[in-house]
């Protein structure tokens, strides 16, 4: 995940100075350079983001961005260390993702916050951009799938920019549902019935029969009794795996019938359906 985003030419080692000059350096490097603005502004909105500093000198300041075509990541390397907020920094790295991905933002945010402390002292003894992404490759690895176990509830609240208390506003939560759309399943499209059956007596297995049957009635073979059992056996075949999955799929109908419609939500402090 964090090594599909961060490249050899977006991280930056031996970072000296104030927190702006800092990002600075760490915006030269952005793939999009008309959107660093962007960044910035996003990340004074946020009073840099309560949430940027991690412990254990590691900063992760994000953001998410309306019409961003991709996420994008920038690494920071400092053993001297920098100032932020009173803390010293000496990881930094910065990431930002577009709006409508948010399980991948918390993903990534997730993912960061478990992995960055755990190879911290490995990665700032690099020399060089190589070496730091092989250290990240390899704690990645034995990091496992990402999850969102260690975020605590403020932080999902904020990344979602939302209230735990008094949920979204009225006019906030319908700005999403005109953006977003309504939050349902979209069923399949479903296969007509006959195509179901035609596909059971046409199956790779199916095929082979009807060559065998077929080869049954070429002259100089002339077993036309061994090609009917064949081909019987094809039918009923093909017509007992149709029956069957047209079973299944009537099943999994009544199980669709069972998932709740609605759920309840805190609308400016209040309990809805």
């Amino acid at each position: 995940m964090i090594l599909e985003l961060l490249k050899p030419e977006k991280i930056v080692i031996g970072l000296k100075g104030e927190l702006p000059q800092v990002l600075d350096r760490l915006f030269n490097r952005s793939s999009f350079p008309d959107r660093v603005e962007e960044f910035r502004s996003a990340l004074v909105k946020g009073n840099s983001n309560p949430y940027s500093y991690i412990g254990n000198d590691i900063a992760v300041p994000h953001v998410r961005l309306e019409g961003l075509s991709r996420p994008e990541m920038i690494l920071g390397l400092s053993r001297a260390g920098m100032r932020l907020n009173g803390n010293v920094v000496k990881i930094l790295l910065f990431f930002a993702t577009p709006a409508e991905q948010t399980e991948e933002h918390l993903q990534l945010l997730q993912r960061l916050t478990s992995l960055l402390p755990a190879i911290k002292d490995e990665l700032l003894a690099q020399r060089d951009t190589t070496s730091a992404l092989k250290i990240i490759a390899k704690g990645e690895q034995q990091a496992g799938k990402a999850t969102y176990f260690n975020l605590t509830q403020e932080q999902v609240a904020y990344e979602l920019q939302t209230d735990l208390e008094q949920g979204l506003t009225m006019a906030e939560a319908q700005h999403r549902l005109d953006h977003y759309g309504p939050n349902i399943l979209k069923r399949a499209r479903r296969t007509p019935w006959y195509l179901k059956l035609l596909r059971n007596f046409f199956s790779f297995f199916a095929i082979l029969l009807w060559i065998a049957a077929i080869l049954c009635f070429v002259p100089g073979v002339d077993m036309p009794q061994l090609g009917l059992a064949v081909l019987t056996v094809i039918f009923v075949n093909g017509l007992f795996a149709f029956l069957q999955e047209q079973r299944s799929d009537r099943a999994l109908e009544m199980l669709q019938k069972l998932i709740a419609q609605t759920c309840r939500v805190v609308r400016e402090g209040h309990t809805r359906e």
